[in-house]
């Protein structure tokens, strides 16, 4: 695969979603609002709020301060979990050709 290759994006904003999906989740697990987010893992709520709509492509110091800060691997942060699999169209036929 090359860099411009079109499925580059679509691969990065599904590894972007799954993160957002999963600061939600583990935020509602814990019962933490975005603020006390912001205060465990040092990350201002803005950015947070911008990874979590999909408006910024967290860097990995910025994945390694939000898995630490959560209590959580940052695996765990890319992890895509059932529920978020269930809101995805099935494009399998699509990938087979």
């Amino acid at each position: 695969m090359e860099p411009d290759d079109p499925r580059v994006n679509e691969l990065v904003g599904d590894a972007v979603a799954r993160i957002a999906y999963n600061i939600d989740r583990l935020a509602e697990e814990r019962g933490w609002s975005l603020r006390k987010v912001s205060r465990q893992t040092g990350i201002n709520t803005q950015s947070i709020f911008n990874i979590r709509n999909g408006n910024a492509n967290p860097t990995m110091k910025t994945l390694v301060m939000l898995a630490d800060g959560l209590g959580v691997d940052v695996t765990e942060l890319l992890r895509a979990e059932k529920a978020y699999l269930g809101s995805k169209p099935d494009t399998s036929d699509e990938a087979e050709g």
